[in-house]
Order: C-alpha cells, then sequence, then structure tokens
C-alpha cells in the first residue's frame, strides 16, 4: 500500500510540474511554477488521504494542515503575481542560466 501511494504521488507531482512547466514557457510566467511548487504538497497530501493506510480521522487531521500549509506558500506568490509581468529575479535567471540544474530555455 505504502510503495502505491509514493508511486501515485509521485507520477502526479512530475505530471503537474510538466504540465506547469508547458504553460510557463507558453505564456512565459515562470512564477507559475512557485505556486504550483506549493500545491504539489496538497497534491501529495490529498493522495495519501484517499489511498493510503491509517486512521481516517489522522489522515484527514494531515490534510487539512498540510493542505493550509500548502496554500499560505502559494497564495502570496500568486497574488503579489497576478495582473503584474514576471518575477524580477526570473529574466536574468533565465538568461544566464543560474539557480537551478535545468538549463536554459
Amino acid at each position: 500500500m505504502d510503495a502505491i501511494v509514493v508511486a501515485s504521488a509521485a507520477a502526479a507531482v512530475v505530471v503537474l510540474m510538466a504540465l506547469t512547466a508547458f504553460t510557463a514557457k507558453r505564456t512565459g510566467r515562470w512564477a507559475v511554477v512557485d505556486v504550483t511548487w506549493g500545491l504539489g504538497f496538497l497534491v501529495v497530501a490529498v493522495l495519501s488521504a484517499v489511498i493510503g493506510g491509517g486512521d481516517v480521522l489522522r489522515r484527514g487531521l494531515l490534510l487539512g494542515l498540510v493542505a493550509a500549509w500548502a496554500l499560505l506558500l502559494s497564495s502570496p506568490i500568486f497574488r503579489r503575481g497576478r495582473g503584474h509581468g514576471v518575477d524580477p529575479p526570473c529574466p536574468e535567471l533565465k538568461a544566464t542560466g543560474q539557480g537551478g540544474f535545468v538549463p536554459p530555455v
């Protein structure tokens, strides 16, 4: 059961981040990756609560706590970037290829 939860969560996050990367490249708005990163925790928590084992109350409590944290993590970034251009560091990081292991696109 644990292996199924881990594999499902990993697959879901890979798909979520791949769709986000595709959308970010298409729109040129790279800050959406930061929002999705936080929401990825919520995806893992939902899958763990739904298909995981253990006490239902404990799974619900953990889901609620992770959901609150994920929304607190993602919502300020979403609000800050809504209606504005790209985050100031993004063009520089994209141009120089600094800040990660992914080559510039």
